[in-house]
């Protein structure tokens, strides 16, 4: 493909080329609407000339702009112009999987990493009835803080049509990561993705590539015929559990494989010795079926927390609100009494902004609101893909708030220390509000969830729940110590997926009942009246230990 640096394409400026693969050319471009840089991704300029294609790109190319999932490079646009098809992604600081992989075995903590993350996009992407197809180190995109994204959903199957032959012969894929019926050519599923993350698997694992050869085509037909090396047979220092998930994964009959990325992901994380800290993982496994307390563990009590508010939230009249995020500092803890407030800046002071209507969304983005059971009227929503939806970015020594990969993050790093934030809303009457919130991090006694009702530092309320299984709504009056008003300690519950998981959270302020729900299951309700309106958003925050690391998504406030 011509390089086509310095080429305006509709409202973006092509600056620089970013590589190249077999069936686009990507580009990092500039859109000065929006002051940001961007990735184009160029389809090769000849499709754009035939009237199928032309339609059949409109209509994949807008189910890939709705997945909407921490581990999925989102799409911002697309569009044609001056002849050119192109694709608008997020322009991501780093480099690939690809780059990672320098023919050396990656640590056993760094591979159950990559695959719970992509394994976690895959899966989100499958229940949806979409298939990768091309799924190899080069996709995954890793950000500066080791977050990876898995790129070029439906590329493959958007351009199959107008591409008779390749260097495979006929058939469209990377053959070094193809599986044996996509090397046949029959018809594909979510089954064939699990296969090639099954050779990214024992790419890290052994440090090469399973099957090789002079040409394309050799390599697909080893991948159809040839027995797998074992894994171990390369590295020997590799654990027997982790070499049978890789066995597994890359079965030839795609019916003896994992039937789900989400299978696959629970194997490796249950190889995995001992020693290898899951608590430390930075990212996300969605647990089905979350370990039993069988002692519920002491919770911090009312009397025990004393809360000082270090950014005060601005909140408008009814019906307005202004961009605003509190962090707040508790001192004392269970049976310890009040103590000593640090001193310390807000983990990110309330910015500047228009207020907004509560009836038109702030994010321009084409989300898909989360997952639930509440069909009431929508007020509000944001996806996260829009980085200028309003959400504050800042970065201190306390911690981080940002947009990430179509997400929004929330770092506290420091310990008994919460942060939230919220979109400048505020609503006069009953309001359903939820959100899809992923443990990306930190300790497991953290503090997630959300808030209603929030009228300024010393009055609102709060539905929180812990990655070790407990959930509780509390409340905070005229400057008060907050107050679990769901019950004296907070509740332990089977409904949360505990560690590295997504969980999606749901809080109900309905008249006088205030509900908190956890993956659809109610797991606390209490009747207040102190609260009647109020802003809503986003809080996390820390306990006995520091780096509670948060990514929001798909936060939804609706009329109920």
């Amino acid at each position: 493909m011509e390089d086509i640096t310095g080429k305006q394409l509709g409202p973006y400026r092509v600056v620089a080329p970013l590589g190249e693969g077999g069936m686009a050319a990507v580009y990092k471009a500039y859109q000065p609407g929006m002051d940001r840089y961007v990735a184009l991704k160029i389809l090769p300029r000849h499709f754009a000339s035939d009237p199928q294609f032309a339609a059949r790109f409109q209509q994949e190319a807008k189910v890939i702009a709705n997945l909407q999932n921490p581990h999925i490079l989102p799409v911002h646009d697309f569009g044609e112009a001056d002849g050119y098809t192109y694709i608008v992604m997020p322009y991501v600081e780093g480099g690939t999987l690809a780059s990672l992989l320098r023919g050396q075995p990656l640590p056993l903590e760094q591979m159950r990493s990559v695959i719970s993350q992509v394994g976690d996009a895959l899966d989100y992407a499958h229940s949806r009835g979409l298939v990768h197809r091309d799924v190899k180190p080069s996709n995954v995109l890793v950000d500066e803080r080791g977050n990876c994204l898995l790129t070029d959903f439906g590329i493959a199957k958007i351009v199959e049509g107008n591409v008779k032959l390749t260097n495979t012969g006929g058939i469209l894929g990377t053959p070094a990561y193809m599986s044996p019926e996509q090397g046949l050519g029959q018809k594909l599923d979510g089954r064939s993705d699990i296969y090639a993350l099954g050779v990214i698997l024992y790419e890290m694992a052994t440090g090469r590539i399973p099957y090789n050869a002079e040409t394309p085509m050799g390599i697909v037909t080893k991948h159809i015929t040839d027995p797998l090396p074992p894994p171990r047979s390369v590295n020997p220092g590799l654990p027997e559990a982790v070499e049978r998930v890789i066995l597994k994964a890359l079965a030839k009959n795609a019916d003896d494989r994992y039937q789900t990325a989400r299978a696959m992901v629970e194997a490796l994380d249950d190889a995995m010795p001992a020693e290898e800290s899951h608590e430390a993982a930075p990212q996300a496994v969605i647990r089905t079926a979350p370990p039993q307390r069988e002692v519920p563990k002491p919770r911090r009590t009312v009397s025990g927390w004393v809360w000082v508010a270090l950014a005060v939230a601005i909140v408008g009249c009814i019906g307005l609100g202004f961009l605003s995020l509190t962090a707040i500092l508790a001192s004392g803890f269970l049976g310890g009494g009040a103590g000593s407030v640090p001193t310390a800046t807000a983990l990110a002071p309330s910015p500047t902004a228009t207020p907004t209507s509560t009836s038109i969304p702030t994010s321009t983005s084409s989300a898909v609101s989360a997952p639930s059971d509440n069909q009431g009227r929508i007020l509000f929503e944001d996806d996260f893909s829009d980085t200028s939806s309003g959400w504050d970015q800042k970065n201190s020594d306390t911690g981080i708030t940002d947009y990430s990969g179509g997400s929004y993050r929330i770092l506290v790093n420091q310990t008994r220390y919460d942060a939230w934030a919220n979109p400048g809303q505020s609503f006069t009457g009953d309001v359903s509000v939820e959100v899809d919130a992923t443990k990306n991090g930190g300790p497991d006694d953290n503090d997630l969830g959300v808030i209603c009702r929030y009228q300024d530092v010393e009055n609102f309320y709060v539905f929180e729940i812990s990655s070790d299984g407990y959930a509780v709504i509390g409340k905070m009056t005229a400057g008060n110590s907050i107050e679990y008003i769901s019950s004296d300690k907070m509740e332990s519950t089977d409904a949360i997926h505990q560690g590295i998981a997504t969980n999606h959270i749901r809080a109900d302020c309905i008249g006088d009942t205030l509900t908190l729900y956890v993956n659809g299951a109610q797991v606390a309700t209490v009747t207040d009246t102190d609260h009647t309106s109020g802003d809503v958003g986003l809080m996390a925050g820390t306990f006995d230990t520091a780096g509670a690391d948060i990514l929001f998504d798909n936060f939804v406030v609706r009329a109920p």
